[in-house]
């Protein structure tokens, strides 16, 4: 009996023929391929951050602002320069969302023009808004995944205009499958990754993670085949301390939570600022800690005026940066973090110096600036 005839009976494994006659095994041998040097590998965003020519799953929970960060990636991609501080490869952009109509990205684009991150593009941005209707872009069939009619027509726009970004917004709508089933979500991510390498161009998936994948910091929901299968993972967060308060609403922090081709756990830090997001500049330990400084300051300075106790900026008994350091309830910060708010929150003008006592014989003490003060 032959080989053929004992494999037989294996016609179907998980909805995949266990026969496959007609492809032909793609092999080369190791020596043939050290013959030459290897090229390097591309980046579409630099610093081992988004590769040029595969899928990254970025994740966060609605409202986060991923598609915001994602339509800013696809402007800098088109017109050149950096993606909020990271080098990025130019080059045409095919954006495709299935949440946001058009003229919310109209409006979106020209807050980020106006908030000057973005200049005339050099390359064509293509947007596919499908807001109105089905999104699917793979079902399982009998073969496994398939693609639909609709993700043939965006690989053909893709390589009309040589597309070197595609972002597809967001997974939910996009995925026909069963996000638990490892084979349907390891096949979606196939065909996927087969737009990247025949057309060397990135692939940026959009996705919502669970609410045990944001507490767990996974990042994503669903088998674990959506962590596996992404060569690529990032994370969009907003910053809180460690009783999950958050430190400044305007701050955003994407995690590099997987990277086959570098490093992992490396952070990028963003600031919300005037209907875009910038690089918030420094490290993120040093913002983050800074941020948390001026907030347990200031809640710190509200209690201690409820109780009558009152701060100084001056050295001395009732000097803030030192009884705040000292004080269990506030933060367990050091009297130079503190001090260092302390000046930037003067700066910022939303503590004051007021007088206080008898006109013969006044005292100073710490104050907040009412809200009416700041307009």
């Amino acid at each position: 009996m032959s080989i053929a005839a004992n494999i037989e009976p294996l016609k179907r494994v998980n909805g995949h023929h266990a026969r496959r006659p007609d492809r032909t095994l793609p092999v080369q041998d190791l020596a043939e391929i050290l013959r030459s040097s290897a090229s390097p590998r591309v980046w579409h965003v630099g610093n081992g951050w988004i590769p040029g020519n595969d899928v990254t799953l970025f994740a966060g929970d609605g409202g986060q602002g991923k598609t915001q960060v994602a339509f800013q990636l696809a402007m800098k991609t088109a017109s050149g320069g950096d993606w909020c501080g990271l080098p990025v490869r130019g080059g045409a952009v095919v954006f495709v969302t299935a949440e946001e109509p058009v003229h919310e990205l109209h409006v979106r684009a020209e807050d980020i023009r106006r908030a000057g991150g973005w200049s005339a593009p050099a390359q064509p941005l293509k947007i596919i808004s499908l807001a109105d209707r089905d999104a699917v872009l793979a079902v399982p069939g009998e073969a496994g995944m398939q693609p639909t009619e609709l993700l043939v027509e965006i690989e053909h726009l893709v390589q009309t205009i040589s597309a070197k970004l595609l972002v597809l917004d967001a997974a939910a709508d996009m995925f026909g499958g069963d996000e638990i089933q490892r084979w349907q979500v390891r096949g979606f991510f196939r065909l996927l990754r087969a737009i990247a390498i025949r057309h060397e161009c990135a692939v940026l998936l959009l996705a919502h993670p669970s609410v045990d994948g944001m507490r767990s910091g996974r990042g994503y929901s669903g088998s674990t085949a959506w962590n596996n299968s992404a060569r690529s993972r990032l994370f969009m967060t907003t910053p809180t301390r460690g009783n999950n308060e958050v430190i400044d609403p305007n701050l955003r922090e994407i995690v590099r939570a997987k990277s086959n081709r570098s490093s992992c756990g490396s952070k990028l830090l963003l600031r919300w600022t005037e209907g875009a997001f910038t690089s918030a500049g420094g490290s993120a330990a040093g913002i983050l800690t800074s941020a948390s400084a001026k907030q347990a300051f200031m809640e710190s300075l509200r209690a201690y005026t409820l109780q009558g106790r009152n701060l100084s900026h001056q050295r001395g008994p009732s000097y803030a940066p030192a009884l705040l350091a000292a004080d269990p309830a506030s933060g367990g910060l050091s009297a130079r973090a503190y001090a260092t708010a302390m000046n930037e929150l003067f700066a910022e003008h939303r503590i004051k110096v007021e007088q206080y006592g008898r006109p013969s014989r006044p005292y100073a003490r710490l104050a907040e600036v009412a809200d009416e003060a700041l307009l």
